[in-house]
């Protein structure tokens, strides 16, 4: 396919690209988008499912979920606040490209939030303990794995739909 270079100005119209893209095609027009933005004229490409490649059954899959949730319950590694996928998946034994499918696939949820629910469940079982009714919510926040106030506040909230000062105040309800 020959390509000459065809200087278009900026006052130039869409069809008249789209026409002189024709001329340059060989008469062929190059199927295009429609999405939001500059990208309506690119190319359209093929949707691929985000995992067709990937060699993880669905049987095994659900094995390495079962084994993925009794080491985070037995070993609780939520409780280390920089906690990352790749530390997750060395000290699970589970390769990480699988643990991030596990997540999306199984669990409809990412990394973040998966290890944020069990350190607001944590929250919630200490908040509960009479022993700890002396200790701050910014205490129990770094004590179940949180590594900040405002992402202990977001997330706490995101996941219970309260503050965690609201839980704390109404916790003889739950």
């Amino acid at each position: 396919m020959k390509q000459t270079n065809v200087f278009i100005s900026n006052k130039q119209s869409r069809l008249e690209r789209d026409k002189q893209e024709t001329i340059e095609n060989n008469g062929v027009q190059a199927p295009t988008i429609q999405p939001e933005g500059d990208n309506r004229n690119k190319p359209a490409i093929p949707k691929r499912e985000k995992y067709e490649r990937s060699g993880l059954t669905q049987e095994r899959s659900q094995l390495l979920l079962k084994r993925l949730e009794e080491y985070t319950k037995n070993e609780r590694p939520y409780l280390d606040a920089n906690l990352t996928v790749d530390k997750l998946a060395n000290q699970s034994h589970i390769p990480r490209h699988y643990l991030t499918q596990i997540f999306s696939e199984q669990l409809n949820k990412n990394f973040y939030l998966y290890i944020n629910e069990y350190r607001v469940n944590k929250v919630k079982r200490l908040l509960n303990e009479p022993e700890n009714n002396n200790m701050t919510l910014l205490e129990i926040a770094y004590e179940s794995g949180f590594n900040s106030k405002s992402t202990f506040n977001s997330i706490f909230k995101k996941v219970t739909k309260m503050t965690p000062s609201q839980y704390k105040k109404n916790k003889s309800q739950f």
